[in-house]
């Protein structure tokens, strides 16, 4: 899930990008994202992998959640929420630097 927060992220990234600079290369850009996010997503899974007090149950599809112990669980909000409320705010200010 992380993963995917990162890739709306990059699209935000990739705006600003496009409006300071429109003569950036995409295709190194594109190379960069995918270097940042898959290894920031594969640190994380590595950390929650090595914290097993964050550590959920598997469900019958194979998927395993983050152990969740109220609305204000350290792992939940470590792990996942501020993160994507980080990369949404950042959405939302490009959308901003690029109307202005």
């Amino acid at each position: 899930l992380l993963a995917r927060e990162m890739w709306v992220f990059s699209l935000s990234m990739d705006l600003v990008t496009s409006i300071t600079n429109p003569f950036a290369s995409y295709r190194a850009s594109v190379r960069k994202y995918h270097m940042v996010i898959w290894s920031m997503a594969i640190a994380s899974a590595t950390v929650l992998v090595n914290q097993p007090s964050c550590q959920g149950q598997f469900m019958a599809d194979g998927t395993c959640w983050i152990r969740i112990s109220g609305s204000q669980s350290p792992c939940f909000w470590g792990y996942f929420l501020s993160w994507v409320i980080a990369f949404y705010l950042f959405s939302v200010l490009a959308m901003l630097y690029a109307y202005m």
